[in-house]
């Protein structure tokens, strides 16, 4: 791996990484799909199964990391989307925030219950959202605050906030415009809710000023507090 400079001295640090492949068989071929890792399995939804294509496909799947396994979780209620976000609530729940559904970019919310198998809800349009706006190829993190984590800490972390409940906050980059075309524009929403009862999600602006971008990285800092945004 290539060597960094350490901020505390001169020298190179050697940061070594070890890949392993965990299994492919079974598992699904598409791009601009989502996933997230909870309770040791990897979730995998949507995203487009030919080159170039602009038809989502609503494929759910499971891998076991431990012995790389994959299930076909789908269901004709699994929603078709691609280029949407997606985010870990309490290590149970996958919620997709987003995306292009085939026909238009869509702002809407839906939730997979992992623990009971089964959506809570599909295409949920969650409040206070720009009317004739669209979510693709944005980003969405995780956000710790007051009312999500009782008060005990206000930062920026990964893609999951486990506060003992399924009360969640994201912080969602990269509005790309209206329902169709792409405009020289940038926004930032905040949506917040609770998993288990999603009719209760709303968005609101935080005011943060940012430039139009789409396909692009979010990274929090896992010292709290600062959010990186690449490319």
């Amino acid at each position: 791996a290539a060597a960094r400079r350490s901020s505390l001295d001169s020298q190179p640090v050697q940061l070594h990484l070890t890949w392993r492949s965990i299994g492919s068989a079974g598992g699904p071929r598409v791009a601009e799909h989502t996933g997230q890792v909870i309770g040791g399995c990897l979730y995998t939804h949507g995203g487009v199964s030919q080159y170039r294509g602009q038809s989502p496909v609503n494929q759910l799947h499971r891998c076991q990391l431990d012995s790389g396994v994959w299930t076909d979780l789908t269901t004709p209620e699994s929603p078709a989307l691609s280029g949407h976000a997606s985010l870990t609530v309490a290590n149970r729940y996958l919620l997709l925030l987003g995306g292009w559904d085939g026909r238009q970019r869509t702002s809407g919310l839906s939730c997979y219950d992992t623990a009971e198998c089964r959506w809570i809800c599909v295409g949920l349009q969650p409040g206070n959202f720009p009317r004739g706006a669209g979510l693709s190829g944005h980003t969405a993190t995780a956000v710790a605050t007051a009312a999500n984590a009782g008060g005990r800490r206000k930062s920026v972390g990964g893609g999951d906030v486990r506060t003992g409940s399924d009360n969640f906050a994201a912080l969602l980059i990269g509005r790309e415009g209206s329902l169709r075309t792409q405009r020289r524009s940038g926004n930032a929403f905040l949506l917040s809710g609770r998993a288990s009862r999603p009719a209760t999600s709303e968005y609101a602006e935080p005011g943060i000023v940012v430039g139009s971008r789409s396909g692009h990285a979010t990274i929090g800092d896992s010292s709290g507090g600062r959010l990186v945004v690449t490319g």
